[in-house]
């Protein structure tokens, strides 16, 4: 269940296409990069080869949407942190509410700490995925086997403690989503998570 990684977390690289084509893209006034290479093949003056064409244009895609999703899920995390003095964002985004601090002197901070934890996981239109009947009621496993927000909300609190997470697609599955569990591509999440056990790792 680890989460998969996420391409669109970093602007692509543009020194090929911007110095090969962009300017050829201004010139004939075609709609993308991709029919610039392929106007240039038919015409026996190929720059780059369309597949590279084809995965610069997908990159600039890609990240474009990244970008705007970036930006609703900051402004919408930033008023839900100023809504509630209860609620604090993390410096990588994680925004979360603690409900119950459990044990602390039992906590999981290694990543080979083993954890059994139970959660509802609901997108922002209040739908409920990744749901129970999919997985075992508690899932036992280790923190880095975890996507990375819910890795790091898990540390929030010790064995026995309870946490609203509110997860940025980048902390959670990305770009890529998780159509088995019916998570879409750039989807934020919200965790109610609840520490079952913790079975530290000989320190």
């Amino acid at each position: 269940n680890q989460a998969p990684r996420r391409l669109c977390n970093r602007p692509p690289q543009t020194s090929l296409i911007s110095s090969k084509s962009m300017s050829l893209h201004k010139t004939k006034h075609h709609s993308n990069p991709y029919e610039v290479c392929l106007s240039d093949a038919m015409q026996g003056q190929e720059k780059i080869s369309l597949a590279d064409g084809k995965f610069y244009l997908l990159s600039y895609m890609n990240y474009d949407v990244y970008e705007r999703v970036r930006k609703y899920e900051d402004q919408y995390l930033t008023d839900l942190a100023e809504s509630d003095k209860d609620i604090v964002r993390s410096r990588t985004g994680l925004t979360y509410k603690v409900g119950d601090l459990g044990n602390m002197s039992n906590t999981a901070t290694h990543p080979r700490d083993t954890v059994a934890i139970m959660y509802t996981v609901k997108n922002m239109a209040g739908a409920v995925v990744d749901p129970v009947e999919n997985r075992p009621d508690t899932l036992r496993t280790t923190l880095m086997k975890l996507p990375e927000g819910l890795s790091e909300g898990v540390k929030l609190v010790g064995q026995g403690g309870t946490v609203t997470l509110w997860m940025p697609s980048h902390l959670a599955f990305g770009a890529a989503g998780d159509k088995e569990k019916g998570i879409k591509p750039n989807e934020m999440l919200c965790y109610e998570l609840q520490i079952v056990e913790v079975k530290r790792r000989r320190r």
